[in-house]
């Protein structure tokens, strides 16, 4: 439902909401918790879909499916937990970023800055890919845009030493 353009926006929104709950595994009861009781095929579709329509949608869900993505890549790429990552997350945050919709740039930038903690070690591997992103971002004509890279900034500032970040 999420994915499915066929559905009312609003819809779409409400079930965004559910499977970010859903997959947040800091929920307060581990029962709650669904994403190790789905069977990885059924993993890995799930993420793939994400993924897509978190690239590929431009109206106000892209946000939310960014959100997900986010919960999801927290529980998936935190060191403490050992999940082994998802390596096909930053790619897709870059596609975004480097998106020439607004709602796009937007959201792959959110993502990043939730992300700045359980992938420290990935955001400075993509330095080089993250630091003109930044400089153009931070010079966007959308004012949420320019908003959203100030917040992935602070993040960045918050999470990394010094000298992790003073190269960007």
């Amino acid at each position: 439902t999420v994915a499915n353009v066929n559905v009312e926006e609003s819809q779409r929104k409400i079930a965004a909401v559910l499977m970010r709950r859903a997959l947040d595994f800091e929920v307060k009861l581990e029962k709650d918790f669904v994403w190790p009781k789905v069977a990885p095929p059924a993993q890995q579709q799930i993420k793939a879909a994400l993924l897509q329509t978190m690239s590929s949608d431009t109206t106000n869900n892209c946000k939310a499916v960014g959100n997900i993505v986010a919960t999801l890549a927290c529980y998936l790429c935190d060191e403490e937990h050992g999940q082994g990552g998802w390596p096909e997350l930053m790619p897709a945050i870059i596609h975004c970023w480097k998106s020439a919709h607004a709602k796009q740039r937007e959201t792959g930038i959110n993502v990043l800055a939730q992300l700045c903690e359980p992938m420290k070690s990935v955001v400075t591997a993509n330095q080089v890919d993250i630091a003109p992103l930044l400089g153009k971002t931070l010079n966007d004509e959308v004012a949420m845009v320019r908003a959203s890279t100030v917040n992935l900034v602070c993040e960045m500032v918050e999470s990394f030493e010094k000298s992790e970040w003073a190269p960007l």
